[in-house]
């Protein structure tokens, strides 16, 4: 599906914001919190990020059954379905409702006692006041964006592009304007419930009074004819999902148990900026993703070959010139504050180079994903898992040194060997027809 000249602009606006965004935050975050609760921000952030392991990647999946009956579907402005595949989606809708409410109440019920218990055995000299209130109102809000999942994913492939990413826009929009108020005004780790909360706040707004209708369909009891296929294309997706949450948010919490807030709070301003480099690298991925799909439709093998072979060439020659300007402005005398916040300049180097294969990785598998395949789902878990273990090996004795280089190792000797001899393999399938 090609995006129309108003849904790609909103695309590259978001993209856009979140570079600015991203960066305008960290500089708050250096200027107005202490090293101690700049590390239990980050923390607490990563750790409530484990509502994405309960989604699994159902949201997607979603998105694209809903996207599947769109030729016989049509939704009204409040969200009330219309047409022969009208029965279709009110039974996607009613499930899809039905298992989000479950999960996001288990959400809450595991990971409050769960949260609790973990932050509670650290050291509470730097925790933020009234912290077991933060962290139950962290959970609560991010619970209520879990429970709104399904609504977006339905809207959005309907065929309401800009609705939902009008949403998402001003969801981020707003959520990092209160994150930079509390944290000027607040200084403290508070500012790590600002950006959920004013999600759950517009999303819930949206739905209730924007799309009313779409909410009643909770009500309806219709059986979804193919729940057991739904199911098994949501277990390889939902690997990929846990795969990518081990290799982005965990290693903060970790590092925080072994190593105190001061290092967890460096590795995570260090992350957010990194990922902000690769979010923006990737999106030339993503731009070219519909492109690829349509192409490997056609069998037009030589023409996808091309747009891929551009895009990851200019999203590499991008994160490396701006990993190296990152690496090189940090040198600078000038800013010397900033760069006591982020990780050493050799562990800075050997995290930037872990991320950099990992967007290779991550391009050798949308190439081949633009064509209906998910090859990959066993070594993107297995990479996470062994990175994990090399981790809490690694971590006590070594600190942040030893667990980026336990991450480097491993893109290294095992993800991009894989990824690279998989990708051969099925690209030589597709162009053979197999």
């Amino acid at each position: 599906m090609l995006l129309s000249k108003k849904q790609s602009s909103i695309v590259v606006f978001q993209r856009i914001w979140q570079a600015f965004a991203g960066l305008v935050t960290a500089i708050f975050v250096v200027h107005t919190l202490s090293p101690e609760a700049q590390g239990w921000y980050y923390s607490l952030i990563n750790a409530v990020a484990l509502f994405t392991l309960f989604d699994l990647g159902l949201s997607l999946i979603l998105v694209q059954r809903s996207a599947s009956l769109h030729n016989g579907l049509v939704l009204s402005s409040a969200g009330e379905p219309i047409g022969d595949n009208a029965d279709k989606f009110r039974a996607l809708a009613s499930f899809s409702y039905r298992w989000y409410r479950t999960i996001s109440v288990c959400f809450v019920f595991s990971i409050f006692p769960l949260g609790l218990y973990y932050f509670s055995s650290l050291d509470l000299s730097y925790a933020p006041d009234m912290w077991p209130i933060l962290w139950l109102a962290l959970v609560f809000v991010s619970a209520v964006n879990l429970w709104l999942l399904p609504s977006l994913s339905l809207v959005e492939g309907s065929g309401d592009f800009v609705s939902v990413y009008g949403l998402r826009l001003a969801q981020s929009v707003l959520g990092s304007l209160a994150c930079w108020f509390v944290l000027f005004f607040d200084e403290s780790a508070w500012a790590s419930l600002a950006v959920p909360l004013v999600g759950a706040a517009l999303g819930s707004y949206w739905l209730f009074f924007r799309k009313p209708y779409l909410f009643r369909l909770r009500y309806e009891q219709p059986m979804l004819e193919d729940r057991a296929a739904l199911w098994s294309q949501q277990w390889r997706l939902g690997m990929s999902w846990s795969s990518g949450y081990l290799l982005t948010q965990i290693y903060i919490p970790i590092l925080f148990a072994f190593d105190g807030p001061v290092a967890a709070g460096q590795l995570g301003l260090t992350l957010a900026i990194a990922n902000m480099i690769a979010i923006i690298s990737q999106s030339w991925i993503t731009s070219a993703y519909p492109q690829m799909a349509f192409f490997s439709v056609q069998q037009s093998w030589y023409t996808l070959s091309l747009i891929f072979r551009r895009a990851i060439l200019i999203s590499l020659i991008f994160y490396l010139l701006a990993a190296l300007s990152l690496s090189s402005i940090l040198m600078l005398p000038s800013i010397t504050h900033y760069a006591q916040r982020l990780l050493p300049q050799p562990a800075l180097l050997v995290l930037l180079g872990a991320i950099f294969i990992n967007q290779i990785c991550a391009a050798l598998a949308a190439h081949i994903r633009a064509s209906g395949r998910e090859p990959f789902v066993w070594i993107s878990l297995m990479t996470a898992l062994l990175t994990l273990l090399g981790a809490l090996v690694f971590v006590g004795d070594y600190g942040v040194n030893g667990l980026v280089m336990v991450m480097l190792i491993v893109q290294i000797l095992f993800a991009l060997p894989l990824y690279i001899w998989v990708w051969r393999v099925q690209r030589k399938k597709l162009e053979c027809g197999s």
